[in-house]
């Protein structure tokens, strides 16, 4: 076998699956993450505003979690859409890796 190539085989198969499910892994954590930013940028800008109304701090960020709940659904709904869509395109991928073995694109020896 030529130097630096591939070696067909199971493992070849397991290394993209990984290499796909790694890639989900990263993309659904950054938007966790981001909704999650999203709403502590919110949150503190409202308890900013409430504190300097004269509210305590205490009472600022539970008046302002009231005041930000219909934000907050609406930052859940749009982490559930975009989880959906990821959970979308992993379930593609992986068939096409599927089909794609079953084409014999990883060789006679990926298939198991």
């Amino acid at each position: 076998m030529p130097e630096g190539k591939e070696s067909p085989g199971p493992d070849r198969i397991a290394r993209e699956r990984i290499r796909i499910l790694r890639e989900h892994a990263n993309a659904v954590l950054e938007v966790r993450e981001r909704a999650k930013r999203a709403f502590e940028e919110l949150l503190a800008r409202e308890v900013e505003l409430l504190v300097f109304d004269g509210f305590s701090p205490r009472l600022a960020e539970q008046a302002a979690r009231n005041n930000l709940a219909l934000r907050t659904k609406a930052i859940e709904a749009e982490l559930h859409d975009m989880l959906a869509l990821y959970q979308d395109a992993l379930r593609r991928r992986m068939q096409r890796l599927a089909e794609d073995v079953e084409d014999g694109l990883y060789g006679a020896d990926d298939a198991g």
